[in-house]
C-alpha cells in the first residue's frame, strides 16, 4: 500500500488541482481540504426500492456496497418514510416535497452515523427532537435548502456524538436563531460547525453565549453578509482554533477589533481565513501586528488584491507555518518580502501574475511546500515562465513542489539542483514539450511525478528521462500525445505503484513496456486506441492488482489477455467487445484447458461488467457469461461453424470471379490481341474461315490517316503534317501529340484513332524499332488492317502505309515488321531536297486513294 501522507498530497494535487490552493485550514499545518458532503451513488447498476410511502417517497440501498442509502422523492414526497428499514450507516434525503421535518422521521435509522439533508427546496422548519433517536450520528449536513429559516430551539437534541454540523446556503438570517439549539447539553461533542452561505448581517455579544464551555474548535461564516462583528462575540468559544469569515463586507477596524479582543481573553487561534476581504495594496496593518503577536500559524489572505509585496507588507511573524495568497493579483515581489517569516513551511502563491519564482522564496530554507500554479501571466501562456536559471539551493527542505498551469515550454538539467529531498513534484498543464536527459537526477527522493496534458512527443515515444528516479512511487502521464513506448523509459522504476498513461495515443503494447515495473499495482491505461494483444504484456508485474483499459479499441480477448488477467480486476468498460466463437470463446476454452482446477471468477473480474455488442442477440450479455454459461458460448460457437462451412465456398466462389473480372478488365487490350494472333493463325492454316460479312468499321471517317512514330522523330512528323494539311487539296492527319484527349488511355486512343482514320502511316526508324511502346503500337495498327475484311472475307491490305525514315537494325526489328518490309512496297524518305518533291506527291496521291465500298444488292 501506499504511504497514507504520500496518498493523501497524491489526491489533493491530482483530484483538487483546478480548486488550486486551499481556502481553509485544519491541523497539522498542511490542511486536508474540508469536511464535505460525501457523494452518493451506485456504481454499475441502479439500487432497488428498498422502502416508500403513499405519497411517491422512494429510499435505494446499494445491496452490493451496502454503505450509501438515499430517499428521494420523484413527483410528490411531503413527508419522510417511516417504515423504510436502511442498513447503511450514510443516509442522504434529497429532491423531496418535504416541508417540515419532526420528531420520529428517523426513529428506524439508529445505525446511521452520516446524515444529509440537502436540496429539499420546500422544507422550512426542523421540530424538537427531530434527530433524538440518532445517538450514533457523527456528520449532519442540512443545507441547500434555500426556504429552510427556522431550527427549534430542541431541533437537535439526542445528536450526542455530533461532531461536524454542515448548515450551509439556508435561509436562516438571524445568527442567534440557529446557535441557541447547539447549546452544551444538546451537542457535548460538535467540535466543527459551518454556517457559510446564510444571511446574517450581524454578529451580536451574546449570539454565541449558549455555546459557553463548547468543544468547537472550527467556525466558518464566509459568504454571510457580515458587515458588524461585536468584539466579544467569540469569548464564548473558548476552544475555537480555526475561525473563517472570508468573503463579508467588513470593515478591517472591526475585525481587528474583535480579532484583539478574542486573543486577550485567551482563545488560543491557529487558522485564519480571511479570504477576499477587498483589502487592497497591502493587508491592513493593525491587523497583521495583532496576527504577529498571537499563535496563528496559518494565514489565509487568498483573493485580496496586493499587487506588490516587500518586506514592509508584512510585520515580523514569526510564529507562521502557513501563509496562502493565492490570487491576490501580485505580480511583483521583493527580494527580502519574506525575511519576516523565518518558520514559514508551507506557502501558497497560485494563480497569481508572476513570471519566475522569486528569489525571496528561493531563499525560504525551511519551506516544505510551495505551491505556484497558474502563474504565466496573459492568457493562454503568451508569455512563458522562467524556470531555466531557476537556483533552488537554499531549499533544502522542500519536498511538496506544484508548478502546474504555468508555460514552462522545456525542463532543463539544471531545473531542479538542490531539490535532493523533493518527494513530490507536479507539472500538470506546464506546456512542457521538451525534458533535457538529467532533468530528474537530483531529485533522487521524488515519489509523486505529475506530468498530465503536457505534449512531450519526442520522436512519437515516452522520454527516456526517468532512468534516475529509483524511489519513485507515483507517475502520472495523462493527454501527453505518447503514440508507443519505447527504450525501455521504465526500466530503474522498482518502486513505482501507480502508473497512469489515460488519454494518450497508445495503439500497440509489448511484452517489455512494463516489465520492470516488479511493484506496480495500478495502471491505467484507459482513453487510449489499444487493441487485443497476442502476447503476454504483465506476467513479470506480480503485484498489479488493477488494470484500467476503458474507452479502447477491443474487440475480443485473446488467451494472452486472460492469462494476463488472472488475479485481476480490470476495467473493460467502453470496448465494443465482439463475442466471437473463433478468438474470444476458444481463447478462454485454452486457457481452461490449461487451469481446469480454477473458476473463471478466479481468473478476472470485469468491473463494471462489459455486454457483447455482436451478435445481437447477445447484446444484454456480459462478456463472463458468455465464456461461462453453456447457453451462451457453445451455442454461438456451434451456429458460427455451420454458417462459415455453408457460406466459405460461396465466398471463395464470389472472390474468385470477382478477381478474374478485375484481372480481364485491366488485361483487355491483351485479351483482344492474343485473341486476334490466334484467330490469325487458325485462319491462315485454313482451321477456320471467316463468315461473309459486309466492311467494317466507320463509313464516315474523320482522319485521312493515322500517323504512328516515335517522339524522337517529331520534327519530321511535325513537317509532314504540314506539308500534308496545306495547300489546295488539305488532308487531315492523327497525331497523338495534338489530337489525343488529355487523361484518357493511351491504348484505348489509338485503337479509336486508327478506326476513325482510312489509312495508317508507320513511319520505321531506328527510334521507333527500339521503342517498347512504338513495337506495341504498330501491333494495333496491324490488328486494326487484318481485322478490316470485305464481303468475301478478305482482308483489306492497302489501309497502311510504310515510310522507312532512316536504315534500322535487324536485331530491334520484331517478325511483323520484318514481314511487312519484305512484303510490301514502302516510302524511302531520302535527304536530297530535290527529290523530296516528288517523295511528298507520291504520298499524298497514296493517301488520297480510296477503298472502294463493295456494291450492295438490292432485295
Amino acid at each position: 500500500m501506499i504511504p497514507p501522507n504520500l496518498l493523501f498530497t497524491f489526491i489533493v494535487f491530482t483530484t483538487t488541482l483546478m480548486v488550486k490552493c486551499y481556502d481553509k485550514c485544519s491541523g497539522n499545518y498542511c490542511p486536508p481540504p474540508p469536511l464535505r458532503s460525501r457523494s452518493l451513488f451506485f456504481k454499475g447498476h441502479i439500487a432497488p426500492i428498498v422502502g416508500q410511502n403513499d405519497a411517491g417517497c422512494f429510499c435505494r440501498e446499494d445491496p452490493i456496497n451496502p454503505y450509501f442509502a438515499l430517499c428521494y422523492g420523484r413527483s410528490y414526497c411531503p413527508m419522510m418514510p417511516r417504515n423504510v428499514t436502511l442498513q447503511s450507516p450514510t443516509l442522504k434525503l434529497t429532491n423531496t416535497h418535504i416541508m417540515e421535518l419532526r420528531a420520529g422521521d428517523f426513529e428506524n435509522l439508529s445505525q446511521l452515523t452520516e446524515l444529509q439533508i440537502e436540496g429539499n427546496y420546500n422544507l422550512k422548519v426542523i421540530l424538537n427532537g427531530t434527530f433524538e433517536n440518532l445517538k450514533s450520528l457523527v456528520n449532519l449536513t442540512v443545507s441547500f435548502n434555500t426556504q429552510l429559516v427556522y431550527l427549534d430551539e430542541e431541533a437537535f437534541r439526542g445528536l450526542e456524538n455530533l461532531e461536524n454540523l454542515f448548515l450551509n446556503s439556508n435561509a436562516f438570517t438571524s445568527l442567534f436563531m440557529v446557535v441557541r439549539c447547539l447549546g452544551v447539553e444538546t451537542v457535548p461533542n460538535l467540535k466543527s460547525l459551518i454556517l457559510d452561505a446564510n444571511s446574517f448581517v450581524h454578529i451580536g455579544a451574546d449570539d454565541f453565549h449558549v455555546m459557553k464551555g463548547s468543544l468547537l474548535t472550527e467556525l466558518s461564516l464566509n459568504l454571510c453578509r457580515i458587515e458588524f462583528i461585536h468584539p466579544e462575540a467569540f469569548a464564548p468559544l473558548a476552544n475555537l482554533e480555526m475561525l473563517h469569515i472570508g468573503e463579508n463586507i467588513i470593515n478591517s477596524s472591526i475585525i481587528t477589533n474583535a480579532l484583539n479582543y478574542t486573543l486577550q481573553i485567551g482563545i488560543d487561534l491557529k487558522c485564519l481565513a480571511l479570504v477576499n476581504m477587498g483589502f487592497k495594496k497591502a493587508p491592513p496593518k493593525d491587523l497583521l501586528d495583532i496576527i504577529a503577536k498571537s499563535n496563528v500559524t496559518e494565514l489565509n489572505l487568498s483573493k485580496n488584491q496586493f499587487e506588490v509585496i516587500d518586506k514592509n507588507s508584512f510585520p515580523y511573524m514569526p510564529n507562521l507555518v502557513l501563509l496562502n495568497l493565492k490570487e491576490v493579483f501580485v505580480k511583483d515581489i521583493s527580494g527580502d518580502a519574506f525575511d519576516n517569516f523565518p518558520n514559514l513551511r508551507y506557502l501558497f502563491l497560485c494563480g497569481n501574475r508572476l513570471y519566475n519564482i522569486p528569489n525571496s522564496v528561493l531563499n525560504l530554507s525551511n519551506l516544505t511546500l510551495l505551491d505556484m500554479q497558474e502563474n504565466s501571466p496573459g492568457d493562454s501562456f503568451h508569455v512563458y515562465f522562467n524556470f531555466k536559471r531557476v537556483e533552488f539551493t537554499n531549499m533544502t527542505m522542500l519536498k511538496h513542489l506544484n508548478m502546474g498551469f504555468n508555460g514552462l515550454a522545456h525542463l532543463f538539467n539544471t531545473s531542479f539542483i538542490g531539490l535532493t529531498h523533493l518527494e513530490e513534484l507536479v507539472l500538470k498543464n506546464s506546456s512542457v514539450f521538451h525534458i533535457e536527459s538529467g532533468t530528474f537526477v537530483p531529485l533522487e527522493n521524488l515519489r509523486l511525478l505529475v506530468l498530465d496534458n503536457n505534449l512531450m512527443v519526442h520522436e512519437d515515444a515516452v522520454p527516456d528521462v526517468f532512468f534516475s528516479l529509483t524511489k519513485l512511487e507515483v507517475l502520472t502521464m495523462r493527454g501527453c500525445g505518447f503514440k508507443y513506448i519505447t527504450n525501455n523509459p521504465f526500466r530503474n522504476l522498482k518502486l513505482l505503484r501507480i502508473l497512469v498513461l489515460e488519454r494518450n495515443e497508445l495503439k500497440t503494447l509489448g511484452s517489455l513496456d512494463f516489465a520492470s515495473l516488479i511493484s506496480l499495482t495500478d495502471l491505467d491505461l484507459s482513453f487510449n486506441l489499444i487493441n487485443t494483444w497476442e502476447q503476454r504484456i504483465f506476467q513479470n508485474n506480480t503485484n498489479l492488482s488493477k488494470v484500467s483499459l476503458a474507452k479502447n479499441k477491443i474487440a475480443d480477448i485473446s488467451l494472452a489477455m486472460l492469462e494476463d488477467f488472472e488475479g485481476l480486476t480490470v476495467n473493460l468498460d467502453m470496448n465494443a467487445i465482439i463475442c466471437k466463437c473463433f478468438i474470444t470463446y476458444n481463447a478462454f476454452k485454452k486457457w481452461r484447458e490449461k487451469r481446469p482446477d480454477k473458476g473463471f471468477n478466479n481468473v478476472t473480474l470485469f468491473d463494471p461488467p462489459v455486454h457483447c455488442v455482436y451478435p445481437e442477440h447477445l447484446d444484454n450479455v456480459t462478456v463472463e457469461d458468455f465464456l461461462t454459461k453453456r447457453q451462451y458460448g457453445p451455442t454461438i460457437c456451434s451456429f458460427q461453424r455451420k454458417r462459415i462451412f455453408l457460406l466459405l465456398p460461396l465466398i471463395i466462389l464470389v472472390v474468385f470471379f470477382i478477381i478474374m473480372g478485375f484481372l480481364a478488365f485491366w488485361y483487355r487490350w491483351h485479351i483482344k490481341y492474343w485473341i486476334f494472333l490466334t484467330k490469325l493463325y487458325l485462319s491462315r492454316k485454313g482451321k477456320i474461315k471467316p463468315k461473309p460479312k459486309k466492311l467494317e468499321g466507320y463509313t464516315n471517317y474523320v482522319y485521312d490517316a493515322f500517323v504512328s512514330y516515335s517522339t524522337e522523330d517529331r520534327e519530321f512528323v511535325a513537317n509532314l503534317v504540314t506539308i500534308m494539311e496545306e495547300g489546295e487539296s488539305p488532308l487531315r492527319l492523327c497525331v497523338y501529340e495534338r489530337d489525343f484527349e488529355i487523361g484518357s488511355i493511351i491504348s484505348e486512343s489509338i485503337v479509336e484513332s486508327i478506326a476513325k482514320s482510312r489509312k495508317t502511316i508507320i513511319i520505321i526508324s531506328e527510334n521507333y524499332v527500339k521503342s517498347q511502346w512504338c513495337r506495341w503500337e504498330s501491333l494495333i495498327c496491324e490488328y486494326h488492317r487484318l481485322y478490316l475484311q470485305n464481303e468475301d472475307g478478305k482482308y483489306v491490305d492497302d489501309s497502311l502505309i510504310l515510310i522507312k525514315l532512316t536504315p534500322v537494325s535487324e536485331k530491334y526489328l520484331t517478325p511483323m515488321l520484318k514481314y511487312l518490309l519484305k512484303t510490301r512496297i514502302y516510302l524511302q524518305w531520302v535527304s536530297d531536297e530535290n527529290k523530296q518533291s516528288a517523295f511528298w506527291n507520291r504520298l499524298r496521291k497514296t493517301l488520297r486513294t480510296v477503298v472502294p465500298e463493295p456494291e450492295i444488292t438490292k432485295i
